[in-house]
């Protein structure tokens, strides 16, 4: 077989590995279905290496760390119309910070609203955030009403 032919069986199998790799993520994000109604850190959602992976690559290594934080206290989790979401705030003052993490599981995309010192900030893995979750938006609007300051500039994926 010339070495040409041999690169492209290469890649088409690369490709399709990707694709089943792909789903499998999807399917593990469904997984957490059933956790509606825990505590997230009981069950250690927040710790969950693939969930933890993706947290990271949207928000960066600090970021995540300071969303694990803040988020000590957590709503239990909610499902509907195909998204799983959950609340938190900080355990010590100010009681301002704390984060929103929404999963949409039919757009495969996890949000993130992040309150620190003052400063609410937007994240889209969809790099989108004209089209965000409604959970998240009226989240933003209850921190930007509750806080009464200035909001940081929306953030998404790319642009961080």
């Amino acid at each position: 077989m010339r070495p040409g032919i041999l690169f492209l069986l290469f890649l088409a199998w690369a490709c399709t590995g990707q694709k089943e790799a792909e789903q499998a993520y999807k399917s593990e994000l469904k997984e957490l279905i059933p956790l509606k109604g825990h505590d997230p850190y009981e069950e250690g959602v927040m710790t969950d290496p693939y969930l933890q992976h993706r947290l990271v690559k949207l928000l960066g290594q600090g970021k995540y760390d300071t969303l694990v934080k803040v988020m000590y206290d957590c709503s239990p989790i909610g499902f509907n119309n195909e998204l799983l979401y959950w609340v938190g705030y900080s355990q010590e003052k100010p009681a301002s910070n704390g984060g929103a993490i929404i999963i949409d599981l039919n757009k495969d995309a996890i949000y993130v609203g992040l309150e620190i010192n003052d400063q609410v900030q937007l994240f889209s893995e969809a790099g989108d955030l004209n089209n965000k979750p409604l959970k998240l938006d009226r989240w933003f609007k209850r921190r930007n009403k509750t806080t009464g300051k200035k909001t940081a500039p929306d953030s998404t994926a790319g642009k961080q």
